[in-house]
């Protein structure tokens, strides 16, 4: 594939696919499911897209790699975890490890704590 096609095709659609996917959590956390579903569709035929290309185009850049690296690893255990609560396989108070949640900000748990709950 060209620099130009990356350019003029591939990077606009690449970012429409970001500022959607911002818009589906941003319309996920309001009750609105439908954007998050649109935004699903565009991931998945993006992986679908990506398997004729392969992945050799990301030498071009090991910075870049690193970063999807990083995300991918994190988007699958998110999904993972997702999968577990549905399918209901948690041990009771497995899911506040550090581990499966990722940093904890206390500030962010005092806010879900009932009446007279500490943090202790």
């Amino acid at each position: 594939m060209e620099l130009r096609q990356w350019r003029n095709k591939v990077i606009p659609n690449f970012e429409g696919m970001r500022t959607n996917a911002n818009e589906a959590v941003v319309n996920a956390k309001s009750g609105k499911l439908s954007t998050m579903r649109s935004a699903t569709g565009n991931l998945h035929g993006l992986s679908k897209d990506m398997d004729g290309i392969g992945w050799e185009w990301w030498e071009a850049n090991s910075a870049l790699w690193d970063n999807y690296v990083e995300h991918s690893n994190l988007a699958e255990q998110m999904g993972d975890n997702i999968y577990k609560t549905l399918a209901g396989y948690w041990r009771p108070g497995s899911i506040l490890k550090e581990s499966i949640t990722g940093p904890v900000a206390e500030a962010e748990l005092i806010k879900h704590l009932k009446p007279g709950g500490t943090m202790d």
